[in-house]
């Protein structure tokens, strides 16, 4: 299956992630956002203050999708709302 930016918030709404905590084809301050930028890349970042922290650029857009996916993932995961399978 392919992640892109028209999908990507079904994702992290199975992951159970609230919209109001990210952004999808712009920016939006203090959410993580996702961004296509004017020279074909796409951006992943921090929005606070009319500022981007930890800035991740990607070449893919679908990696840029599972890079905002795999961010909420682990924030879950560390945070006791998301349980790993045992094995």
């Amino acid at each position: 299956m392919v992640v892109l930016m028209d999908t990507v918030g079904g994702f992290l709404d199975l992951l159970g992630i609230p919209a109001d905590k990210y952004a999808i084809g712009g920016e939006t301050h203090e959410r993580w956002c996702l961004t296509a930028e004017d020279d074909g890349t796409w951006h992943v970042f921090w929005s606070e203050r009319g500022s981007r922290f930890d800035e991740v650029p990607f070449a893919r857009e679908e990696d840029a999708c599972i890079h905002l996916i795999g961010r909420f993932a682990v924030q879950q995961l560390t945070q006791g709302l998301l349980q790993a399978r045992q094995n």
